[in-house]
């Protein structure tokens, strides 16, 4: 007739803290290993009001012309107030 002896706590807990301090080493390890993402650099208010005053001021595309459908551009703002005017006047 065989015995079987219950498993000891102390060597129930020595596992589960082996197994723990494992997985803690390989969570360490990641994230030490991973690159640090570079932060985007965010433009000042100023560079931003300077981006703005110089679309305000010139002409450009906002949509190009594809396959018949006519494009939109943008004009100064000064011009568009006489265009508005002259239009206004008529």
């Amino acid at each position: 007739m065989s015995t079987t002896r219950p498993i000891p706590w102390m060597t129930v807990l020595g596992v589960l803290l082996g197994v723990l301090s494992v997985l803690a080493l390989i969570a360490a390890l990641l994230l030490w290993a991973t690159p640090n993402k570079p932060q985007a650099v965010q433009p000042t208010r100023a560079e931003l009001q300077a981006a703005d005053q110089v679309k305000l001021n010139s002409y450009g595309w906002v949509e190009r012309p594809v396959e018949g459908k006519p494009g939109t551009v943008h004009i100064p703002v000064s011009r568009a107030a006489e265009l508005w005017l002259k239009e206004r006047t008529k």
